[in-house]
């Protein structure tokens, strides 16, 4: 990067320096300044970039090890129906093994269906693809994602695009109420798994839609 400011430098003093030698030198200031500044924005951001990488590095490797070989739990939320003031179960949720991901199953008061992937600590992987993996099939398949707008994450819906190369989002569902456990990669870094438990998860989608009686007192 010197050679490149050093260069411009040069060029603009030998362009300036026959008209005025004052404005050349002037010129050769101010150009060295910003070049230099940029030079430094340039490095400042790198550094800054390397650190965060290492402490998400950092992060991930103690998350790994300190994952629940069994899982969590999942966890059903209730909102009034503003027509009849009655609870309804409006999404189950669960958080992967090791911490660093949440996956919410979705049933909206439009009647509308989606599944949301928030992994707060990742970045810059919300407009890639990703791959999935079921305990029970014999390999991971593609699945395609839309980018949340007014949060952060990402989220999979029967609205979507689906090629034949992705899986769509009613076998999506089939296999999650059936299986044991998904292994979702997330497209950041070099590549991250982490694991969601299902048991459980059947029951807690099968809910959603329904009424529920909750005690307000």
């Amino acid at each position: 990067m010197a050679w490149i400011i050093g260069t411009i430098v040069i060029l603009f003093a030998v362009l300036y320096w026959r008209v005025s030698w004052l404005l050349g030198i002037l010129v050769v200031i101010v150009v060295g300044s910003l070049a230099w500044y940029g030079h430094y924005v340039n490095e400042k951001n790198a550094r800054e970039q390397e650190i965060a990488t290492a402490a998400l590095k950092q992060k991930i490797a103690k998350a790994l090890e300190n994952a629940s070989p069994d899982g969590k739990d999942w966890h059903i939320k209730y909102e009034l129906d503003p027509s009849s003031g009655m609870d309804v179960a409006r999404n189950a949720s669960i958080i992967s093994n090791d911490g660093l991901c949440r996956l919410v199953v979705e049933k909206r008061f439009d009647g509308s269906d989606r599944t949301g992937l928030h992994c707060p600590d990742f970045k810059n992987y919300e407009d890639k693809d990703m791959e999935i993996k079921f305990d029970d099939a014999a390999s991971s398949d593609k699945i395609d994602i839309g980018k949340f707008t007014n949060e952060s994450g990402v989220y999979i819906s029967p609205f979507l695009f689906v090629s034949p190369l992705y899986i769509d989002y009613k076998e999506f569902m089939n296999r999650l109420k059936v299986g044991k456990t998904l292994a979702i990669k997330i497209p950041a870094e070099e590549g991250v798994w982490v694991n969601f438990n299902l048991e459980g998860g059947a029951e807690a989608v099968n809910k959603l839609g329904r009424v529920q009686v909750i005690n307000r007192r």
